[in-house]
């Protein structure tokens, strides 16, 4: 029998506190599909029913801002009638994250500094999207059927690498 070589390092996780993803402006149960969490405690979550974006802060437990609605501009109201909905999310630094809206195609980017939700910018043409992660100033994103790839880009969109081959069945992360 062989034993893996190098050192173990468990780490004991406890539960800590609940936090409660419900603001006063949601219409359904939330339905988080991604979380992420930035080294000072701040916690992004794409929440699929309320198709919106919300930002928590872990210490505390609270929804600390209204949320940016994933709508289909930029900038929405609340009488949009097209809004689309959230699946991945990944902090690229400790004050922005980006946002994948699968029917929308798109990559949003959000900052959270001040404890406030605001719009940065939007990436589109990435239909398909799975999921994305984000290291060492790169976005690595993975996309499903038909296109069964995994991308490399910077942050303005530029490819930097794709891998792709007839063994991918539904890359993710």
């Amino acid at each position: 029998m062989m034993k893996p070589k190098g050192t173990s390092n468990k780490n004991n996780f406890t539960f800590s506190r609940e936090i409660d993803l419900r603001l006063p402006s949601d219409r359904k149960t939330p339905t988080v599909t991604a979380i992420s969490v930035n080294g000072s405690g701040r916690m992004v979550a794409a929440d699929l029913d309320n198709t919106c974006i919300k930002l928590i802060n872990t210490k505390s437990g609270e929804c600390m801002s209204s949320t940016v609605s994933t709508c289909c501009i930029p900038l929405c109201n609340t009488e949009c009638s097209k809004k689309y909905r959230p699946w991945a999310v990944s902090f690229i630094d400790e004050d922005r994250a980006v946002v994948y809206v699968p029917s929308a195609g798109k990559l949003i980017f959000v900052d959270t500094r001040n404890d406030q939700l605001s719009f940065v910018k939007e990436l589109i043409n990435h239909k398909q999207c799975r999921r994305l992660a984000f290291c060492r100033g790169r976005l690595y994103v993975t996309y499903g059927s038909p296109a069964k790839k995994v991308i490399i880009l910077n942050t303005d969109d530029t490819i930097l690498k794709t891998f792709s081959n007839e063994y991918f069945s539904e890359p993710c992360m």
